[in-house]
C-alpha cells in the first residue's frame, strides 16, 4: 500500500509495507495575526493558519481533503514567536503527524482524522500553548497543498 500526502517538497519515508511521500513546507502556513500583542509583557496575542492538503492513497486512488488550522501565541512566556518560527516548526510537526497518520493508517478515510490527532498532540510540545483545531478561523484563507509529488 502506497499513500501519498500532497504537497510541493518531496520527504520521503518508509514504514513496514507502506510508503510516504510528499510534504509541507514553511510557506504552507500562512500566519496571520488575529489577536494582536495588547500586553508590554508575558503571554498575549494570538496568530493561526489554515491548511488543506489532500491525503491520497495510491493503490485505492481514493483522495481525502484534510482542513485544519494552527494557531499560537504571537507571545510566550519565554519568548516572541515570529512568523518563520510559527511556519517552521507547523510545517515539521504537520509532515512528522503526516508520516505517522500515514505510513499506519488502514483506511484512507481515517487518515486525516489520525493526522489531525496527531498533530494535535505534538504542536503543544513543540510550541507551548499552541493548538490545532479541524475548522478553521472564518477570517483565515485556508492554503490549498494539492501539487502531487511522484516518487
Amino acid at each position: 500500500m502506497a499513500l501519498l500526502l500532497m504537497g510541493a517538497a518531496q520527504v520521503p519515508g518508509t514504514c513496514g509495507s507502506n510508503r510516504v511521500e510528499g510534504g509541507l513546507v514553511p510557506e504552507h502556513f500562512q500566519f496571520k495575526v488575529l489577536v494582536p500583542l495588547t500586553a508590554p509583557s508575558g503571554p498575549d496575542g494570538w496568530q493561526a493558519a489554515c491548511v488543506r492538503v489532500r491525503l491520497t492513497n495510491d493503490n485505492t486512488g481514493l483522495n481525502v481533503v484534510c482542513q485544519f488550522e494552527i494557531g499560537m501565541l504571537l507571545r510566550s512566556h519565554e519568548m516572541e514567536i515570529s512568523t518563520a518560527l510559527a511556519q517552521r516548526v507547523s510545517a515539521e510537526q504537520a509532515n512528522l503527524a503526516a508520516y505517522a497518520a500515514l505510513s499506519k493508517a488502514l483506511l484512507p478515510g481515517m487518515a486525516c482524522e489520525r493526522f489531525k490527532a496527531i498533530l494535535k498532540g505534538s504542536m503543544p510540545k513543540a510550541i507551548v500553548g499552541a493548538r490545532v483545531k479541524a475548522d478553521c478561523d472564518p477570517a483565515l484563507v485556508p492554503v490549498e497543498v494539492l501539487t502531487m509529488v511522484t516518487p
